[in-house]
């Protein structure tokens, strides 16, 4: 049974995957009207001219954050096309991709697709996440960054808060299913409520990562890749250990700092509440029914003493007796 999160999840994967073609084609069979704010080229179509501005005051905002984190600035203009109906996405973007994606990233071609039918903090949050994507992938040179690092990163910036609780990071830890940050790489191959959990850690991983290395070190790791660096060597050159280190310094945090937060879920509380007053009503009914059975007893035993009297047979022997 998919829930509220579990749509969370579906538009998540979908914004982050990167595939590699578009309807190239199809792009151009469209009217675009263009809004040209370097490095920003943001196209749309009729009558999504609001919708485009805000995209671009949204870039306007995140764009210096990102520059500054990363130290890195954009060389080359990004393309950034906003599809307002479903059918115009769809055109877009291909046959291959869900059409409940919100968003796709191609950064090998400066490209990001935008689909504006969506809530407008969920089109604004993934422009700015496809946008995180497209940086780290000019930082690394295209060269391979653990998937939990990329998406992390990208949760981090666009602010997608959904993604920042750690509710089920508490539950998985006492159900023993966290999922290892190397088998994230994978996550377009998990369930919704895998995927849900991934992202999960994820973005918990930075935070730490953040939080006990610096942000400098998120940088560094980067830039090493970048360089050609392996995985591990990034991690050993940048912070001192290799990748698989910092995943059981990590769980050992996550440990201690998360395994009861299941305790403060409003909707694990709500259930337990549900269940606690289906209990105390299904007592109440037997305490009820119980209490009845005895009144009725009651009334047996005294309707039974009462008749009795009537029942035997008179005594004329007394003396009192009149003849």
């Amino acid at each position: 049974m998919y829930n509220f999160a579990s749509m969370k999840i579906f538009f998540l994967l979908a914004m982050v995957t990167l595939f590699p073609t578009t309807g190239s084609a199809q792009i151009n069979s469209f009217h675009w009207e263009k809004i040209d704010h370097s490095p920003f080229i943001i196209h749309y179509l009729e009558g999504d001219h609001y919708s485009a501005g805000l995209v671009k005051n949204r870039l306007d905002f995140a764009y210096p954050r990102l520059q500054d984190e990363f130290q890195y600035q954009l060389t080359q203009p990004v393309y950034l096309y906003l599809c307002n109906s479903f059918d115009s996405y769809r055109q877009v973007v291909g046959k291959n991709v869900p059409l409940w994606s919100a968003g796709l990233a191609y950064p090998n071609r400066n490209l990001i697709i935008l689909k504006t039918v969506a809530s407008e903090n969920n089109y604004l949050n993934t422009a700015v996440h496809e946008l995180t994507h497209i940086i780290t992938h000019k930082m690394t040179k295209g060269n391979k960054l653990p998937r939990w690092l990329d998406e992390g990163l990208a949760v981090y910036f666009s602010n997608e808060k959904e993604f920042a609780s750690s509710s089920l990071i508490s539950k998985a830890l006492i159900s023993n299913s966290i999922i290892p940050l190397s088998d994230i790489d994978h996550v377009l191959s998990f369930n919704p409520a895998q995927a849900q959990l991934a992202y999960q850690e994820s973005y918990v991983a930075v935070i730490y990562l953040h939080k006990k290395y610096g942000k400098n070190s998120v940088r560094a790791i980067l830039n090493r890749i970048g360089q050609g660096d392996s995985i591990d060597k990034a991690f050993i050159h940048s912070i001192g250990m290799d990748s698989w280190d910092f995943e059981l310094l990590w769980y050992n945090y996550i440990q201690k700092k998360y395994k009861w937060h299941f305790l403060v879920d409003f909707e694990f509380y709500l259930w337990i509440f549900i269940l606690l007053l289906f209990i105390f009503g299904f007592i109440l009914i037997r305490y009820r029914n119980k209490k009845k059975i005895r009144e009725w007893e009651e009334e047996d035993y005294l309707y039974d003493d009462y008749w009795g009297d009537f029942d035997s047979d008179p005594d004329f022997s007394s003396d009192d007796d009149y003849n």
